[in-house]
């Protein structure tokens, strides 16, 4: 006895018209005659700035790490450039104001730790949920 098997995707799929779909020119700039809502605006100007220095967007809302290979601190180079990179958003997007402001504080207070104590108590549920609500719109929105 041969089973059906049946690919309801494909079947979706087979409707849709493919030739004129113009998904490159919708993703890089908006038709002719269409408002941008003001999120979009804003997650724009927040998104140039992180893609103009990809290499340090990629770890700016990740927690640091301390340095424990002959150092006694965290990569002091690399928090600056997360808090400098960080400094050039005007705006953060879809009122993440409040939550850029308190991973910019947590940046700072990492930097200015002394300890290992001192970086893990920086940490917070204020600051990892803070991370993780810019890092989504950075990811889902930016890249």
């Amino acid at each position: 006895m041969r089973r059906r098997v049946t690919f309801p995707v494909l079947a979706v799929l087979a409707v849709l018209p493919l030739a004129s779909t113009g998904c490159s020119e919708a993703r890089t700039a908006p038709p002719a005659g269409t408002v941008q809502t003001s999120k979009a605006v804003e997650a724009a100007g927040f998104c140039e700035v992180l893609l103009s220095d990809t290499q340090t967007a990629a770890t700016v809302f990740a927690a640091p790490i301390w340095v424990s290979s002959g150092s006694s601190q965290v990569d002091q180079e690399n928090i600056a450039a997360r808090i400098a990179l960080l400094d050039k958003v005007g705006t953060a997007p879809d009122g993440l104001a409040d939550d850029l402001e308190v991973w910019r504080g947590y940046l700072h207070a990492v930097a200015a730790a002394e300890s290992p104590a001192e970086v893990i108590a920086a940490g917070t549920d204020e600051t990892d949920s803070a991370g993780d609500a810019l890092s989504k719109v950075y990811t889902r929105t930016c890249l």
